[in-house]
């Protein structure tokens, strides 16, 4: 008994990060008072080099098992995810919570409302 409450404390108090879903304006708020953060697309190249966030950085989807270490070294740098309608960037952002990355933050699609007025796009 005395053993599986140990292990049960030990398991309690380890936090682990969690998914986190900001909205346009949330993500710009966000991304203002972080220090070390990337930018990360994770749409298709096509898509990337038709319109991107300035400063953004391209990882495909169908890239990130492949090439997520060499891309994102520093798993306590701030990752700020989109995609075009915000499924990809949450698939991603939970493979990379799963991979041990700590500030992990999907803020959706670039087609949601407001985003192309909150976020420079460049081809």
């Amino acid at each position: 008994m005395a053993i599986l409450l140990f292990f049960g404390v030990i398991n309690c108090s380890a936090k682990q990060p969690q998914y986190i879903k900001l909205n346009v304006n949330q993500a710009v708020e966000q991304i203002k008072k972080s220090k070390d953060f990337i930018i990360l697309d994770v749409r298709s190249a096509k898509e990337y080099y038709e319109g991107h966030v300035e400063n953004a950085v391209l990882l495909p989807m169908q890239d990130v098992e492949t090439s997520y270490e060499k891309m994102l070294p520093n798993k306590k740098q701030a990752i700020f995810i989109y995609c075009r309608s915000g499924r990809r960037s949450a698939i991603v952002a939970k493979q990379l919570i799963e991979k041990g990355y700590k500030k992990v933050y999907d803020f959706g699609g670039i087609i949601d409302k407001g985003f192309t007025d909150a976020f420079k796009i460049v081809k």
